[in-house]
């Protein structure tokens, strides 16, 4: 997720939250990472071995130079080998229409969370929870 997209974060990280409290996930966030952590090296060995990425999709996020340089290739790279399953979910704008982004199925299929009741986020964060568990991901 970009940083400028941070309230849409807190719906992912709830979702989780009761996977994670019972040691059924191993979830990260950057919001893990803690004074004196070297980050760039944690946000690069969690997409180094992940199984699942969780990419909350904005007009921020398609323009973020380190999401386009650094994560998303990695992301590209290890989902093209087999070895990484992604849920993008639309925060905010469009579906993107060129690119690799463009040709995955969005959790949240052509709507915008940003433009979701309640009710339709609390829908689409259980169909994330779904998914997750489909891909053999839970510990």
């Amino acid at each position: 997720y970009s940083h400028l997209d941070k309230e849409f974060l807190p719906y992912v990280q709830t979702a989780f939250e009761p996977l994670y409290k019972d040691h059924r996930i191993a979830y990260f966030d950057d919001t893990y990472i803690s004074g004196g952590d070297e980050w760039e090296r944690k946000i690069k060995d969690s997409l180094a071995s992940a199984a699942v990425a969780i990419l909350i999709i904005s007009p921020n996020f398609l323009k973020s130079d380190y999401i386009r340089t650094i994560e998303q290739p990695a992301i590209i790279e290890r989902f093209q080998r087999g070895k990484l399953n992604i849920i993008p979910i639309l925060a905010d704008g469009e579906l993107p229409q060129q690119g690799f982004l463009s040709r995955l199925q969005y959790i949240t299929e052509n709507n915008a969370l940003s433009k979701c009741t309640e009710q339709q986020r609390l829908n689409y964060m259980k169909k994330m929870i779904e998914k997750v568990s489909s891909f053999g991901a839970l510990l």
